[in-house]
């Protein structure tokens, strides 16, 4: 995979596909379980400096607006020989907080379902799954949080 974004195959206005993946205790977590009213899905890698880089907004937006119902769920598409690894940085870049789900090797075939073909990449759904925008960072991910919810504190 690339390390730079463009726009994916299924956008705003669609529906995400459901998926089920592993969570870092092994509990197979349905993505229908864990929206939220907003909920930002995030595929990203270990290895994925851009990926990484953005983790502390990820981190900011949802301790601004987790209290009124915004989750994250983040996806890694590392190698499956590279679980271990996802699991020391999911808590070394305090990523602890999110639905934090594997799929190695694209196990699922959700990033092909999705024809990701480059990292990061992260879809807004609503709390139907509907994909209300796509490849939201910094200040964008910010701003469009502000639109839905307001500002807060």
């Amino acid at each position: 995979m690339e390390l730079l974004s463009k726009e994916p195959a299924i956008t705003k206005g669609m529906k995400l596909p459901v998926f089920e993946l592993l969570n870092v205790h092994d509990e197979k977590i349905a993505s229908t379980k864990v929206l939220g009213k907003y909920t930002l899905v995030d595929f990203w890698a270990t290895w994925c400096v851009p990926c990484r880089k953005e983790t502390p907004n990820l981190i900011d937006a949802y301790n601004k607006y987790h209290s009124v119902g915004f989750n994250i769920i983040t996806v890694s598409l590392d190698s499956k020989s590279d679980r271990k690894k996802w699991e020391e940085v999911l808590a070394k870049d305090n990523m602890t907080k999110f639905t934090n789900l594997f799929n190695g090797g694209d196990e699922s075939g959700l990033a092909r379902q999705l024809k990701i073909t480059t990292i990061p990449a992260n879809y807004l759904v609503d709390d139907k799954g509907v994909i209300v925008a796509t490849n939201l960072r910094g200040d964008g991910l910010r701003l469009a949080l502000e639109e839905m919810y307001g500002t807060t504190k």
